[in-house]
């Protein structure tokens, strides 16, 4: 007992004190190394808030704990139960001072708020903690109704506290940088799709197994499906079954690709549109890698529009080769038309000079008379080559399309004989164009004995005429054609009809399908001629079998005045005026000359406009008439009128002209109240003609 240490009661008491508060502050400490293991364990913000949250509540206890935070410009509140939600103020004052002062605080009843911190362990307050790192506030702790155990165990608190706000912010910064990224991300995909659906193709994204992943708008409109009737579809539903093995083969040498593919050479395909219709379309393929998968990437463009466009093209190349084609043998038409027209001025001219003087019993007047028929077939193959070529000089005036046809239906009758029944069906009401009339017979008469050739064992013709307003689908076919009224001349026969190949050359010059000798080529073309150069249009129904129709579309006149066409008489009319005739060609002078001069006429020729000019000068009499050439070589026609007219303005003007593609004997390039005759004429058609420009002086007979 000696050895016995006695310690007074006093240094007793505190030393139990000091190891009881050792074992606490141990304890405590404990307490916040695993709170702060666990903290460093956890990722993700909310993660990090609820599991804050729970270890301080089931560590502390208390009644509840909450976490006011904010994240970038948005404050958030939390509590211990679940709750997370965005507030835009905070209510609680007491909250509100701590994130102004950054400094603790609290409300326990009875201690005055300066020994706050200081010592109360009282369970029914209220505790406010600052979660600061560094210099950033990133939050305040609000406990209620927890018991603190001493100032040790509130400052341990606040470095777990510290701790919690580092891992907080380290939290938010990455939710930050996430939410941004995610934010690039999200722009960038609207961008993405808003190239993509506003791409004119169609884009395809393929899996590996060929089902449908994505589908831009663009393709909605090529093959009628949505994105959602499309998505996860087998390809093969817009793929037609004829090609399908081979599109999908295709397919599967692309997914074969280690590395993916780049776009191939695009290639014209067909597809399926929902409606079950074909549409063709130009097709580029690419294949890529993603997620260990092979993906497909089909790019897609409806070709209808070009394909319409090209064939378009391909018809208006097709008829300007056509046109040029025909200009070309046009020009050559009009050039030898025109030493023709000289030629058979003479022979004609002469062979009726002759056949006027002799008896009706002459032993040579029926030589004479098949001279002249040659020529005047020789002059209607001549006209029928002026016509084809659009180079006649047309006489157009007002004409009703009824009575011309009217007044065909004899001859008609007598041109495609008996076993071929004529219906003529008139139009009922005034169809008045402006034409050539003695062209527009051509056009009937070359028409039907087209239709009499197709029907070889007889059959029916029939001819309509009324009046239309073209339709876009004709204006579409005739760009050059007005708006207005046209009338149509209708031509139907029940005969053999013809092929498409047959119609595509129909109007070609010299082209016929009738056997050698049966047919010049020229009919149609012919009519081609005059309808174009009457400012119409033609067009060709026809199948083999069923017969053709060929219907004329012309403009209608309104307000016109239809007048008679002159009647000549047997007689030719004779004068006794004085007439200056210019011709470069002698054999026509010497025919001119003789004709005029046996009617009474005082005739001086002259070989060119310089010759005239001074014939002109020196004749002691006034000249009437002057009867010219118009393409002449030193002086043209018009020229030469225009300067004798300076000399006697009361000169009558006649010109004549073989040319008929000569800028000189265009329509409206003749001076006011002259007048034209076209080479060949017969001596009774000049001398009415010339009778017709001296209409005011008096006539001898």
């Amino acid at each position: 007992m000696d050895d016995l240490v006695t310690i007074p009661a006093a240094e007793l008491a505190a030393l139990r004190e000091r190891v009881t508060r050792l074992s606490r502050e141990k304890a405590h400490y404990a307490l916040v190394n695993d709170i702060i293991n666990r903290l460093g364990a956890v990722a993700g913000l909310d993660d990090v808030v609820d599991h804050i949250l729970t270890t301080l509540m089931n560590t502390i206890g208390g009644a509840n704990l909450l976490l006011y935070y904010r994240v970038e410009e948005e404050l958030f509140l939390a509590d211990v139960y679940g709750r997370r939600e965005r507030i835009t103020e905070i209510e609680d004052p007491l909250v509100r001072e701590v994130f102004l002062t950054r400094e603790a605080s609290g409300d326990v009843p009875g201690v005055p708020r300066a020994g706050l911190l200081a010592g109360s362990d009282r369970s029914g307050a209220v505790w406010l903690f600052p979660l600061l790192a560094g210099n950033d506030l990133i939050g305040v702790f609000k406990m209620e109704g927890m018991l603190l155990e001493g100032s040790e165990m509130r400052s341990q608190l606040q470095v777990v506290f510290h701790y919690a706000a580092m891992t907080l912010r380290g939290e938010i910064q990455n939710y930050s940088r996430l939410r941004a990224a995610f934010e690039a991300l999200r722009h960038s995909e609207e961008r993405f799709r808003s190239v993509v659906d506003t791409a004119h193709d169609g884009i395809l994204l393929i899996d590996g197994q060929g089902r449908v992943v994505f589908w831009n708008q663009a393709a909605e409109a090529i093959f009628g499906y949505t994105a959602a009737e499309a998505g996860g579809r087998d390809l093969t539903f817009i793929i037609p079954e004829a090609s399908r093995d081979r599109h999908l083969e295709r397919f599967a040498r692309l997914r074969g690709e280690e590395e993916g593919a780049p776009p191939g050479k695009v290639t014209t395909v067909e597809g399926v549109r929902k409606d079950g219709s074909a549409i063709p379309l130009e097709l580029s393929l690419a294949s890529w890698r993603g997620g260990g998968e092979v993906f497909c990437t089909a790019v897609v463009r409806d070709i209808r529009e070009r394909r319409a466009a090209e064939e378009a093209l391909r018809f208006s190349e097709e008829q300007l080769r056509q046109a040029m084609k025909m200009e070309a043998v046009g020009r050559l038409a009009g050039g030898v038309a025109h030493d023709f027209n000289n030629l058979l001025t003479v022979i004609n001219g002469y062979g009726e000079m002759v056949l006027r003087r002799l008896p009706p019993d002459s032993p040579i007047r029926r030589e004479i008379e098949e001279i002249r028929l040659a020529g005047v077939r020789a002059a209607a193959l001549t006209q029928q080559l002026l016509a084809f070529s659009r180079r006649q000089v047309m006489q157009p005036r007002p004409l009703d399309l009824d009575q011309v046809v009217r007044g065909m239906v004899e001859m008609l009758r007598r041109l495609i004989g008996e076993d071929i029944l004529l219906t003529v069906d008139p139009s009922g009401a005034p169809c008045i164009v402006m034409a050539d009339e003695g062209q527009v017979a051509q056009v009937v008469a070359n028409l039907a004995v087209n239709a009499r050739d197709a029907m070889p064992e007889g059959g029916k013709l029939a001819i309509r005429i009324g009046r239309v307003t073209p339709d876009a689908q004709f204006l579409r076919r005739h760009p050059d054609a007005a708006g207005l009224p046209h009338a149509v001349l209708s031509v139907s026969d029940t005969g053999c009809g013809m092929d498409s190949a047959t119609r595509a050359h129909l109007f070609e010059p010299f082209f016929t399908t009738k056997s050698i000798g049966k047919g010049t080529g020229l009919g149609l073309s012919t009519v081609y001629g005059i309808v174009s150069q009457s400012g119409g249009h033609i067009e060709v129904e026809s199948k083999p079998g069923e017969g053709s129709v060929f219907s004329i579309f012309l403009p209608v006149v309104a307000d016109a005045i239809v007048s008679g066409a002159p009647t000549p008489g047997d007689d030719m009319p004779r004068g006794s005026e004085t007439i200056l005739f210019v011709e470069d060609e002698p054999a026509i002078r010497a025919l001119v000359r003789e004709v005029l001069g046996s009617l009474g006429y005082t005739v001086i020729v002259a070989e060119n406009g310089v010759d005239a000019l001074e014939r002109f000068e020196g004749h002691p009499r006034a000249i009437d008439l002057l009867v010219t050439d118009v393409v002449m070589p030193r002086m043209n026609g018009r020229e030469l009128a225009s300067r004798l007219q300076e000399r006697d303005p009361r000169l009558r003007l006649l010109f004549i002209s073989g040319y008929t593609d000569h800028d000189s004997v265009r329509p409206g390039s003749f001076p006011p109240g002259s007048l034209f005759l076209q080479k060949p004429f017969a001596p009774d058609v000049l001398a009415r003609k010339v009778r017709e420009a001296l209409a005011d002086r008096p006539t001898f007979r």
